[in-house]
């Protein structure tokens, strides 16, 4: 698929962005690329209650992939508001797992080839 790894990239950079909206100052971000699938890992810390933004991370992850959406919206992440590029990162994964243990938050982003 063209531009993959800049895809990957931007999945990253809008996560880190969230992460640090919601206070953080401990992110770590590991790439597993396998043969049918990429995996992100994310660790963050967070400050203070986000319930709020966790609940709008929850639905926005949620949105199920759309690769016709993704092929023309992916490059756009940056240009909008939390909810929007959120959302287009949730068009552009297939399966997310998610723990929050206090004030920490992991993920893991399945995005399949």
């Amino acid at each position: 698929m063209i531009h993959e790894k800049q895809r990957i990239v931007k999945i990253i950079d809008e996560m880190t962005l969230f992460f640090f909206s919601m206070g953080a100052k401990d992110i770590s971000t590991t790439i597993r690329i396998e043969d049918n699938e990429t995996v992100i890992m994310l660790d963050s810390d967070f400050a203070g209650d986000q319930k709020k933004n966790i609940e709008k991370l929850i639905k926005c992850m949620k949105v199920p992939k759309q690769e016709g959406m993704e092929e023309y919206y992916w490059s756009l992440t940056g240009e909008c508001n939390i909810d929007t590029e959120l959302s287009v990162v949730g068009m552009m994964i297939d399966k997310i797992e998610m723990e929050i243990k206090g004030n920490r938050i992991q993920m893991i982003l399945h995005r399949e080839k």
